[in-house]
Parts: structure tokens; sequence; C-alpha cells
């Protein structure tokens, strides 16, 4: 758990907080914004663009703090990215009955990491332009 303190006005926020939590224990998990809705509607909290990132704020530093429950509040914002990778060459091809896809076009490779697995040729980028090209590191196959 983080340490946190909050300030006399953070304070009154959270206990805001927890009085909608549990005024809709039986709807849990609620989003951040329907939080800053009930809030607005129901405890005079400002509807604004700052008053809504503040609220946002604040309930990640209590869910950090333990003061308030990360199942309370559901993130339908965040997007987990899992790392592509495979062991080896059968298991990166059975992704496809008709065997590995093609090779990824991707112009200049910058610091590219080049090895040998089975009788094709693998290559991924390390960063510098092709991070900036691809967005991400990828597996690339092919005759590089």
């Amino acid at each position: 758990m983080a340490s946190w303190r909050p300030q006399a006005r953070t304070q009154v926020l959270l206990d805001q907080i927890a009085t909608v939590l549990s005024d809709y224990a039986d709807h849990l998990p609620l989003t951040g914004r329907q939080v800053f809705y009930r809030l607005v509607a129901t405890m005079d909290y400002p509807k604004t663009e700052n008053a809504y990132k503040n609220l946002l704020e604040v309930l990640n530093r209590a869910r950090r703090a333990g003061l308030v429950a990360f199942d309370d509040i559901r993130d339908d914002g965040v997007t987990v990215i899992e790392p592509d990778g495979f062991d080896d060459m059968s298991d990166f091809g059975a992704l496809s009955p008709h065997g590995p896809p093609a090779t990824v076009a991707t112009g200049k490779l910058a610091r590219a990491s080049r090895a040998r697995c089975g009788s094709r040729q693998l290559a991924w980028c390390t960063g510098g332009a092709c991070g900036r090209t691809l967005r991400r590191p990828r597996l690339l196959l092919g005759g590089l």
C-alpha cells in the first residue's frame, strides 16, 4: 500500500466518495465517471473537466493507499497488452494451419537484433527508429 495522508479538503471528497460507494453497494463496481456524476447530482461537486480529473487522481491515490477498495471501481479505460512472444518456431507456426504469417514490412530497421531459429530467420526491434515506426517492438519473420 502506498502511504498517503490526504489534506482536509481531500478527506471531505473521500467521505463523499465513500457515501456514493455505500449507496450503490449493490451495483459495484462503479466507474470513475459514475462516481463523478453521483457527486455532481447529490453533493454539489463541480461539473468541470478539472473537477473530474481531480476526482480520478484522488480515486487513484486512495485506491493505492487502501482507502478505497480496488474492486469498488471499474477501470474500463485500461487496456492490457501482453507482449508478443513465442517459445520456438513450432509455437509460432501454430498460429495458423497454413504456417507462419508473411514477413511484416517495416521499412528501415534501426538497431534490429537478428537470430536464426531452424530454417527461418527471426528479427526483433530493440528501439530507435524501428520502435518509432512500429510504436512497439514486433517479431519479424522472413529473409532479413
